[in-house]
């Protein structure tokens, strides 16, 4: 069974400079990150209103990060160090590399972007030491679960990512229980699309459903060799021009589950996660500021 979800976001570039604002306001050192580059990018557009494709792309993590700040001031549970890793790492997706310092700072910032959604939801989230633990743990029934976050790099590298993942949930579960293995596909998008902003609202969907339908049957395959894993979560997250030529953030979530899920033992972890993740929710928790 897959369910799925979609979101357009139609941030504003004046919103987006409230993460200059915040981190400038809270003291955060942004001499020479990657974030500071993206502000400027924004600056730039309000006086022009111009991007490029690189720029464009750049605004969709800068978007990420605003989620996770906005969510971080209403809910807490995100530390000072935590957004500061996020703030590093190349200006470019077309620079990054598969090192720790070429793309820590994106795959760390994913990590929190999910804990912003379940933070959103009114979960109990909790993120162990980095290394030592599960990438998060929330509470269901009293029995602490854990969530591995993966962002792919390597082309291609889906069926790989995906095992590794399940694999790394399947030795975090205590006996009998389950856990949550999630994935940005976001760059293989962009890699598939060769770093080019999709051109309207329908190809951004009609894209994604093909760019998904290339792993549906590989996942189903990978989720039946990890029976400790409850679902794979799929996000993808990509820039595309709207109405009147507006600059939008076009997100889909998929929710890779066992056919009958709810019915089998995890089906109400599967479930609990898959409700947190809803978009709703997420957007209604970051506007409150603005009604």
């Amino acid at each position: 069974m897959n369910i799925d979800t979609s979101h357009f976001h139609r941030q504003s570039m004046s919103r987006l400079s409230y993460v200059g604002e915040y981190l400038e306001r809270e003291g955060y050192n942004l001499n020479g990150t990657r974030v500071q580059h993206h502000l400027k990018i924004v600056r730039a557009f309000l006086d022009t209103s111009e991007l490029t494709d690189e720029e464009a792309w750049a605004l969709v993590e800068l978007n990420e990060l605003y989620v996770i700040i906005k969510v971080a001031e209403r809910r807490g549970g995100i530390s000072r160090e935590e957004i500061s890793i996020c703030l590093k790492g190349v200006h470019y997706l077309a620079d990054e590399t598969s090192n720790s310092s070429g793309n820590k700072a994106r795959n760390f910032c994913f990590q929190l972007y999910v804990i912003s959604n379940m933070l959103a939801f009114g979960m109990k989230v909790d993120i162990p030491s980095h290394g030592e633990e599960a990438d998060i743990r929330f509470m269901y029934d009293d029995v602490s679960v854990p969530v591995e976050c993966k962002r792919l790099f390597a082309e291609r590298g889906v069926e790989k990512i995906a095992k590794k993942t399940c694999s790394q949930v399947s030795k975090r579960v205590s006996k009998g229980n389950h856990g949550i293995a999630a994935l940005s596909l976001s760059r293989e998008f962009w890699t598939a699309e060769e770093g080019a902003v999709t051109e309207s609202i329908q190809d951004a969907r009609d894209k994604v459903e093909r760019l998904y339908g290339q792993w549906r049957n590989t996942l189903a395959k990978v989720l039946k060799q990890y029976p400790k894993v409850a679902l794979i979560y799929i996000n993808i997250q990509f820039p595309y021009i709207g109405t009147d030529n507006l600059y939008c953030v076009y997100e889909r979530k998929f929710f890779r589950t066992r056919s009958n899920y709810i019915d089998l033992p995890g089906g109400g972890v599967a479930q609990h996660f898959i409700e947190s993740m809803m978009t709703l929710g997420l957007m209604e928790e970051i506007s409150h500021d603005d009604q």
